[in-house]
């Protein structure tokens, strides 16, 4: 009979004599590339894009998704408006860091813990919302483009949040970078 513990060894959080950097607590090099890796997933919110799967409904009830073109304009909405998704999360976690660092579950939030720094939560953040109005701009001639730029708020630093749509000026990525 096999003993239920041994499979259980290698999860333990009793220190390992063979590997001595664990036992003195020191992470490893590739963990901390792991934790900033995935401190930039979790403030992404992947779990948040399935909402972004209503852009399939119209085509869908159409029934113009076994055509080519309407499948690639489909599939490129959903894309821009993950990437426009996420870049607002990441400028929302940035604006909001010191706030959510005093509130007891947001604080568990990559950038308030600490895990992202606030300037590359912003530069991810325009990267992203750039990402999401260029791959969309191919798309009935800017007309996507335009309804992702509606999805994103505008924010600024000083004061945080004006209401309206996004237009990114130059001026705004230099602020927020």
């Amino acid at each position: 009979m096999r003993d239920p513990t041994s499979t259980l060894a290698p999860m333990s959080a009793v220190p390992d004599p063979a590997r001595p950097e664990r036992a003195a607590g020191v992470p490893d090099e590739p963990a901390a590339r792991r934790s900033k890796l995935r401190a930039i997933v979790k403030t992404a919110r992947p779990k948040q894009w399935s909402k972004n799967v209503l852009v399939f409904a119209a085509p869908a009830a159409a029934g113009v998704l076994d055509q080519r073109d309407a499948l690639l304009q489909t599939l490129v909405a959903f894309v821009g408006f993950c990437f426009a998704a996420s870049g607002t999360y990441f400028l929302n976690d940035a604006n909001d860091a010191e706030a959510d660092r005093l509130h007891p579950t947001k604080r568990m939030r990559p950038v308030a813990a600490g895990d992202l720094d606030v300037r590359t939560a912003r530069v991810i953040a325009v990267v992203l919302i750039v990402l999401a109005l260029v791959v969309t701009a191919p798309i009935n001639d800017f007309k996507l483009t335009g309804v992702v730029a509606g999805y994103v708020p505008r924010w600024k630093m000083k004061p945080r949040l004006i209401e309206g749509p996004i237009v990114i000026r130059p001026s705004d990525i230099k602020e927020l970078a």
